[in-house]
């Protein structure tokens, strides 16, 4: 549910150390566009998609214009990218830092169980739609005290201040 906008302090600084900064939301993500009609829900149907697009962003937009050496930051599922990616591309990339990078979904339901119930939810047709007790986006629903993502509370208020200036940032749910 990340987009880079929340980021723009630490791309600020990127830039006032006069580094070349490029991003870009995974699909499905921030501004990017949407594969099912509702905005709120992100849908892909292989993890090879984002790398294929990341493949075809570095290609297009950064190789043929940075200069040596490229540096990667990630965060959370753009982690687990990067180490895909990175292992994929050895050698493109002088120096990744990743934040938080998601490599493996804590959860008290065991893991077998829990591919249990999302194949069975696949063969039951519900490939595009939310996992038990998951939403659209709720702002009242975002409370500090229950979150499990940051110890920040105002960065966790920007955060949700950024979505409610541009709603079309805003995820639900798995």
């Amino acid at each position: 549910t990340e987009f880079f906008e929340k980021y723009n302090e630490t791309l600020d600084r990127l830039l006032d150390r006069n580094l070349d900064v490029w991003t870009m939301d995974w699909r499905g993500h921030g501004l990017s566009s949407r594969d099912l009609t509702n905005p709120h829900k992100c849908h892909i149907n292989d993890f090879d998609t984002y790398l294929n697009d990341f493949h075809f962003f570095i290609q297009t937009k950064i190789i043929p214009k940075a200069s040596p050496p490229l540096l990667f930051i990630a965060h959370s599922m753009g982690g687990h990218l990067a180490l895909r990616y990175l292992r994929e591309h050895q050698g493109l990339f002088s120096v990744a830092v990743l934040s938080a990078p998601m490599i493996d979904i804590s959860h008290p339901i065991p893991r077998p169980i829990l591919a249990s119930l999302a194949a069975l939810g696949c063969l039951a047709g519900q490939t595009k739609s939310y996992a038990p007790t998951q939403h659209d986006f709720n702002a009242a629903d975002m409370i500090f005290s229950n979150n499990r993502l940051t110890t920040d509370p105002l960065r966790f208020q920007a955060g949700i201040e950024r979505i409610l200036q541009d709603p079309p940032l805003a995820l639900g749910g798995v």
